[in-house]
């Protein structure tokens, strides 16, 4: 299928009429495929490939001392039919007052980011979850969340105190529709810095964390940062809180394990090397309690086997149907970020001229030896004006969790307006 690369945008420049008041519109055209395969959550590939036009635009601005950005969007599917989806979205709308000095009050919709790492975000209390096609979010997706913050910042020490309410969300298990408040005390010390954060969200007890950061030569910095909390926000299939294959109906989603008092801790390693060449390499090992534990892997691995060989295998029989459903749910719980416990990460930047930027991200899961890897190319063809283009594959060894992926390969084209 071919399709002309179209976008249209009002082309408004920058505008800075004065002190008080600017404006810096952007344009997007993101057209991407997502390669199905056979796997044992796609058999006979019941979830086909998927074409993708997504057409943005919007622009951040500051007026006043009031900060807004916005992002209107057009996304159309094609698969075997066509559909699209519009929305306008208020990414962020944020108002500082001044109260003292090194004292200020921030309201309104916001991304607070407190985290030291790149690819697993402990702290990610208040900022978008990672996308590991667009980790540094070059195509503007990043929604603030509402809240109230309160900073005092010293020379050497900072202490900042947020509340949040994003009523108006549902739940997605990570970020978003929570009601909570949390604390970071940090402190810098020549080249190196710590904090210390403590979160609660609502109806759960509270759990707290620790984070460093320290630079050890011109070339090398060292992190870390973790936290250890109560319960697990993520939904996880009902299956796998029982029996992976002692269930005959359409499996659901539960929430049990929010409150269960167990601890999870979740945490990340890492290590950033710079060069004068504009190369940067960041390496993390990660674990995140809240992913599954090897043995919910075997009851979601023995629900699967159970959704193929004894329903699905029914030709003719509304058992087949109902094995199609259930495996179509649990294509869901495979994660991009990862649905299992422990991963080693690569990040790396490189702007080997000018006008060029490579980038490669990849995961491997140390559990299974699967792995996802993402190269991307931008290149400027003027001042405000970029193209782009990233490739995925997701697999790795048969049968991990990467490989069990419905989707196998991505490809996008990308055209960046920005003025």
């Amino acid at each position: 299928m071919k399709r002309a690369l179209l976008l249209i945008v009002p082309v408004i420049p920058s505008l800075s009429l004065a002190a008080d008041f600017e404006f810096h519109p952007f344009g997007l055209e993101i057209l991407s495929w997502d390669g199905a395969r056979d796997s044992e959550v796609n058999p006979n590939h019941t979830i086909k490939s998927i074409f993708e036009s997504e057409t943005a635009a919007g622009a951040s601005a500051s007026i006043y001392d009031v900060d807004i950005s916005f992002r209107a969007e057009n996304i159309s599917q094609f698969q075997g039919g066509g559909q699209s989806s519009q929305r306008l979205v208020l990414q962020e709308l944020t108002r500082d007052f001044q109260i003292d000095s090194g004292l200020v009050l921030s309201v309104g919709k916001r991304n607070l980011s407190w985290d030291v790492s790149y690819t697993f975000l402990p702290f990610g209390f208040f900022s978008k979850t990672p996308d590991f096609t667009d980790l540094t979010d070059l195509n503007r997706r990043a929604e603030g969340l509402p809240l109230i913050a309160l900073d005092w910042e010293d020379e050497n020490y900072r202490l900042t105190a947020v509340y949040s309410d994003d009523f108006d969300t549902k739940p997605d298990g990570f970020n978003r529709g929570l009601q909570q408040w949390a604390i970071r005390a940090a402190v810098d010390i020549k080249d190196n810095s710590l904090a210390m954060v403590a979160r609660q969200v609502s109806h759960s007890p509270p759990g707290v964390g620790l984070s460093y950061s320290g630079i050890f030569s011109d070339a090398l910095n060292l992190y870390g940062e973790g936290m250890i909390s109560p319960g697990d926000r993520r939904p996880v299939l009902n299956s796998i809180l029982v029996n992976g294959s002692s269930a005959v109906v359409p499996d659901g989603y539960s929430t049990a394990l929010q409150n269960d008092g167990r601890w999870r801790p979740r945490a990340v390693i890492g290590a950033q090397w710079s060069t004068v060449d504009h190369l940067t390499l960041n390496l993390e090992i990660i674990h995140d309690g809240d992913g599954l534990s090897n043995k919910q892997w075997r009851q979601y691995t023995d629900r699967l086997d159970f959704n193929q060989n004894r329903l699905l295998d029914q030709v003719g029989s509304p058992l087949s149907v109902l094995g199609k459903t259930n495996l179509l749910v649990d294509s869901q719980a495979l994660l991009q970020a990862g649905t299992r416990r422990d991963y080693a990460s690569m990040h790396v930047d490189w702007a080997p001229a000018e006008r060029w930027s490579l980038g490669l991200v990849a995961l491997a899961g140390l559990a299974d030896g699967g792995v996802e890897g993402f190269a991307s190319c931008d290149y400027t063809l003027t001042q405000g004006v970029t193209v782009g283009g990233l490739t995925g594959y997701i697999g790795g060894v048969r049968s991990s969790e990467f490989a069990l992926s419905p989707i196998g390969e991505i490809a996008q084209a990308i055209l960046r307006l920005s003025f």
